[in-house]
């Protein structure tokens, strides 16, 4: 019974995976929305927020592991707003497996002279790891060309050995959110 159970939730699972959604494709509506009349004082607002976390066995290290796959639209209102454009993302060591992260995605939009939407991505060689502690590591990157206005996206992936263990998700922050979605 516990065979066939687990048999049917990795099947479950599986199936789920393909049912990631990319981000949206970027608007003029988003890049031009100048503030947010529900709170007059947000240096930030996140547009969209998604996260997707499944169990599937890792090609790569040929075991079962949790893929975690988070995805952040965020719209900077003015220059207290900078600050949701570096990210630091921590993953951890459990004895001789570690996390990683991988696949990570981030692209500034703003609005050009011309009325043209321009997109800066971010490159791999602006990405590193940090070594915090025995345990602990944290990928850092800052997004480029941002600026108030701007509208940031961001997406990646971490796989954890530890299937017993999932992520979080943070509901609220010191900016408003308008849409989120989690599965």
């Amino acid at each position: 019974m516990k065979i066939s159970f687990l048999l049917f939730s990795l099947l479950f699972l599986q199936l789920g995976f393909g049912q990631i959604v990319e981000m949206p494709e970027m608007t003029k509506v988003e890049l031009l929305r100048n503030s947010f009349d529900l709170d007059s004082t947000a240096n930030a607002i996140v547009l969209l927020e998604k996260g997707n976390t499944i169990i599937q066995k890792s090609e790569s290290d040929r075991v079962l592991m949790v893929f975690h796959r988070y995805g952040i639209r965020v719209k900077v209102l003015n220059q207290e707003g900078y600050e949701h454009a570096n990210y630091s993302v921590p993953t951890y060591t459990y004895g001789t497996s570690k996390e990683y992260v991988v696949d990570i995605k981030a692209n500034t939009y703003n609005i050009a002279q011309d009325g043209a939407i321009t997109k800066t991505t971010l490159k791999m060689k602006d990405i590193f790891t940090e070594q915090v502690s025995e345990y602990l590591n944290v990928t850092k990157f800052t997004l480029p060309d941002v600026q108030p206005g701007s509208v940031i996206d961001v997406e990646y992936t971490i796989i954890s050995p530890d299937i017993f263990k999932f992520r979080t998700w943070t509901f609220l922050s010191d900016i408003p959110k308008l849409w989120q979605n989690m599965s």
